[in-house]
């Protein structure tokens, strides 16, 4: 993992370090209570369920 994050670059660890930011304040929005973090998250999952993909993810040959 570290080699990984050595090759990542710039962009990627700020676009990763900003949705840890917005992860934390979602957390911290919810009393960092994990069960209404998880109600938090259904709750967004129904109200998008439209927008969402759902299926297997195929991954790249990268």
């Amino acid at each position: 993992m570290e080699k990984e994050m050595r090759m990542m670059s710039k962009h990627s660890k700020d676009v990763i370090d900003r949705v840890r930011a917005i992860r934390r304040e979602i957390s911290e929005e919810v009393g960092n209570d994990p069960e209404e973090l998880v109600r938090h998250y259904q709750e967004l999952d129904e109200k998008y369920r439209a927008r969402l993909l759902r299926g297997k993810v195929q991954e790249s040959e990268d």
